[in-house]
């Protein structure tokens, strides 16, 4: 997130932290042409279901290849 610094015992990571949050997922679905499965807990709140898996599901249902995306009830970030 713009702006947000990151907590002191975050530092050491950085460098990761900042590559990880440039990643567009949206965007790297669409880029990639190969077949992908999208597994979610619909309980999970550090990837939310609706705003965050969804638009993936979506471009994912709709390819013709064996590409699919699965939401599963009662389960977590975990899968637990």
């Amino acid at each position: 997130r713009k702006g947000d610094e990151l907590p002191a015992q975050a530092e050491p990571m950085r460098p990761y932290l900042y590559d990880l949050m440039a990643v567009e997922p949206l965007a790297e679905v669409k880029r990639l042409k190969v077949p992908m499965l999208a597994l979610q807990g619909a309980k999970d709140f550090q990837v939310d279901p609706v705003a965050d898996f969804e638009p993936v599901a979506d471009v994912l249902r709709s390819r013709k290849d064996k590409s699919d995306a699965i939401l599963f009830d009662g389960l977590d970030h975990l899968m637990k």
